[in-house]
């Protein structure tokens, strides 16, 4: 406040609490009643109308007479409405709207004097009064209308370098509002960066898409199709420089820094240093249109850029690649439509979440403009991977047998890398694991022949996976160390990423449920500042096996109560977990969801596996006898596999045959199958797992069998406590005073 002795802060709370109250409807008369809530809330002590006065009297002596008069009831702050911040501020940015109206330059200034009263946030005493939070509310939605309409003012003026840069910082701010895109992408375009401003526009709709699940709004869409079309619209309405204005010294400066940053880019190329490459595009990319080259130029440029991203392993490569690609096709060139829309493929895991039509769409031009085998073949591939979220396997599988054989006539080497390392996911299921594991083998032949590091890690890592699935655990292990070396000698982000949960997995399988924790906290990091759409997807997988392991399930229980469950994999978790902590008709609820129509709902894929394991249990224990049967009989084909993710491992399939022939009443097959889950995580060096197959074996016979239960009981109790499996501990200590009467023990007490 500006009292007597200039600007002061009114040290106490419950002071600052009553001047806001009075400065928030000033020239308004505030009753005692009033005032008391806001200092208070519902507690309102009996002395509050005397602590009022006294908080009164105190701001009297700091403002002077009557800046605070009695009236009626109550208390009124005396002064005109621009004598308080927030009227002030509003008056400023109603000069600063009007001066931006006419094209009066002194916009800029108004509008910075108006975002200049702010220093943090409004009345922030108030913050939990409900009464404030409407005016709270409007105040910081007005600041940022300011802020857009400030860069609004820069673009109206000409000043579009500067709209540049502080559009980019408003954004950062600000990511999901539309408005602030729509004027980055309009600056980008005036300072001659056409390529640029599409790229914008493409990350504005991948961060739309990701977060709320929505595309662009129409207006942000026609600013793509008017810089696409060079619309004169968007050309700046004000006075142009004469062209004799800039000196031909200036007029070179941009094509040598272009040229400049082009040769550094190469340079680091060459040297493997992939980073630096993308740097040295990106600031190509901001020379390219400014020093007079053709769109065609700006377009090869923005694929260059794309196709480094791409290599570095950059998220931003999806983004990027998609300009690229609309932008040469609007421009009819086949050659840079083809190798934009070969970096535009999804990488790590990104065959999860929705199919995009629209990336979709361009794909399928881009096969129409090629015209070599190998492109078409990895046109294709790529495209089956963009479709790997679609419930279409079968279109999938024929798009990648195309992809495959037009690999095989092309005859060159990379292409049918590229073919088979993305063959993977496209044919992920349990029943093509025999083929895959011949895929991922000659891919491995392939990649020494290349002796490309980074295609030598995804087969590696390809290859680890379809071994696990197939129990060769030495094999396995042996590739995923190769590809964790790999991964750090090169330093890529998402390599680190992936080799760190999956050691995580590793390690929980082993029964190192601290060491796994550490390595999913790294992989979370990680995953965090890389970018990894599937980070957190991940990383909570791995914090529920670890917490059911640990006997701790209900500390997240909350999150499947509050998330949305949208996806099959979720509900299956969610499923689960209601199961095992006494919850039966939530999990009734959930299984009996997920099973409608045949499980319709759950596509056949890498992930099929483990939903149906999830259920399993969950059926198992909630007793759904009818979506137990058709389970045990869409599982028992696969009972040699292992359920693996690239995150996740729910032991031998055979453990879940078990647990449901168990629930059935086929003792015989339970018998047999908990026999060779039993033998499998032995064999595979899987405490955890053999300690959960002999507790649900011990559950199936402990009545009939006590003393041979008891016995599976004491060896799962063993390996569980020693591995901190504290749930199975529990769960078998539960089962043994079922059994003891039976032998003529005492129940343990």
């Amino acid at each position: 406040m500006r009292g007597l002795r200039g600007w002061t802060t009114p040290t106490a709370r419950l002071r600052r609490r009553v001047l806001a109250a009075l400065a928030l409807t000033a020239g308004e008369v505030v009753d005692s009643e009033r005032l008391a809530d806001a200092v208070w809330g519902e507690e309102v002590p009996s002395s509050a109308r005397k602590v009022v006065q006294n908080h009164v009297r105190a701001l009297r002596r700091g403002l002077g007479d009557g800046v605070i008069e009695t009236r009626l009831g109550g208390y009124t702050l005396a002064v005109a409405r621009e004598e308080v911040d927030a009227g002030r501020f509003e008056a400023r940015v109603h000069s600063g709207r009007a001066a931006l109206r006419v094209g009066d330059p002194t916009a800029i200034d108004a509008l910075d004097d108006a975002l200049g009263l702010w220093n943090g946030e409004p009345y922030p005493d108030l913050v939990d009064w409900p009464p404030a939070q409407g005016e709270i509310a409007r105040l910081s939605e007005l600041r940022r209308t300011v802020v857009e309409d400030r860069l609004d003012a820069l673009l109206g003026l000409g000043e579009h370098l500067s709209a540049v840069a502080e559009s980019e910082l408003c954004v950062a701010e600000e990511p999901l509002r539309e408005r602030r895109w729509a004027l980055l992408i309009t600056a980008l375009y005036r300072s001659g960066r056409q390529a640029e401003a599409l790229r914008a526009f493409q990350r504005a709709r991948d961060l739309l898409i990701a977060q709320l699940g929505v595309e662009p709004s129409t207006g942000l869409r026609g600013l793509e199709a008017a810089i696409l079309a060079q619309d004169s619209a968007l050309d700046w309405q004000g006075e142009l420089r004469p062209p004799d204005r800039t000196a031909p010294a200036e007029a070179a400066a941009p094509r040598a820094a272009l040229a400049e940053a082009l040769a550094a880019a190469d340079a680091a190329m060459r040297a493997g240093a992939t980073t630096d490459a993308v740097a040295c595009y990106r600031r190509a990319l901001t020379h390219v249109g400014p020093g007079g080259g053709s769109l065609n130029r700006e377009c090869e440029v923005l694929v260059r850029l794309a196709e480094t991203e791409y290599l570095a392993g950059d998220p931003a490569h999806r983004s990027t690649g998609i300009a690229a690609a609309r932008l040469a096709d609007h421009l009819g060139d086949r050659e840079l439509l083809v190798r934009a829309a070969l970096t535009a493929s999804r990488q790590i895991g990104g065959a999860r979440g929705r199919v995009d039509p629209e990336r979709v769409a361009m794909l399928r031009r881009a096969l129409a403009a090629a015209a070599s085998p190998s492109d078409r073949a990895c046109l294709l591939a790529v495209l089956a991977t963009e479709l790997s979220a679609s419930p279409d396997h079968g279109g999938r599988r024929r798009l990648s047998d195309e992809a495959l054989a037009l690999a095989r006539v092309s005859g060159d080497t990379t292409t049918l890398h590229r073919v088979l390392a993305a063959r993977v996911g496209h044919i992920d299921g349990p029943d093509t694991l025999v083929e895959r594991l011949s895929n991922t083998g000659e891919d491995l032949t392939l990649v020494d022949e290349l002796d490309d590091p980074r295609w030598r890690w995804g087969a590696l890592s390809n290859r680890a996976m379809a071994c696990f699935e197939a129990g060769h655990a030495a094999e396995c292990e042996t590739a995923d160390r190769a590809a964790a070396k790999i991964a750090e000698e090169l330093g890529y982000p998402a390599m680190r990423w992936q080799s760190s949960f999956v050691e995580a997995r590793r390690l929980l399988w082993h029964g190192d449920i601290p060491s796994a924790k550490r390595h999913s906290r790294r992989a979370l990091e990680i995953g965090r500042e890389a970018g990894e759409v599937l980070t957190e997807p991940i990383a909570v997988a791995q914090l529920y096996l670890i917490r059911w392991d640990e006997g701790r399930l209900a500390e997240i229980l909350g999150f499947f109560a509050s998330a949305p469950l949208e996806g099959p994999l979720e509900r299956a978790f969610a499923a689960h977990a209601y199961a095992n902590l006494g919850q039966p008709r939530e999990a009734q609820r959930l299984v009996t969801g997920l099973a409608a129509r045949g499980f319709a709902d759950v596509h056949y894929d890498g992930f099929w596996l483990t939903v149906m394991s999830l259920v399993a249990d969950a059926a198992a224990r909630a007793t759904v006898t009818d979506v137990a049967e058709e389970v045990y009989d869409l599982l028992l084909p696969w009972r040699d596999q292992i359920v693996v993710t690239p995150g996740t491992c729910l032991g031998s399939v055979a453990h879940h045959v078990g647990t449901l022939a168990a629930a059935l009443g086929r003792p015989n097959d339970a018998d047999d199958a908990f026999a060779q889950a039993a033998a499998t995580h032995e064999g595979l060096n899987a405490p955890i797992w053999t300690a959960r197959t002999r507790l649900e074996w011990a559950r199936a016979i402990v009545a009939d069998d006590p003393r041979r239960g008891l016995d599976l009981l004491a060896k799962a109790e063993q390996l569980a406590r020693a591995a901190g499996a504290h749930g199975i501990v529990a769960e078998a200590s539960s089962l043994v005073p079922s059994a003891e009467p039976a032998m003529g023990l005492e129940p343990r007490r």
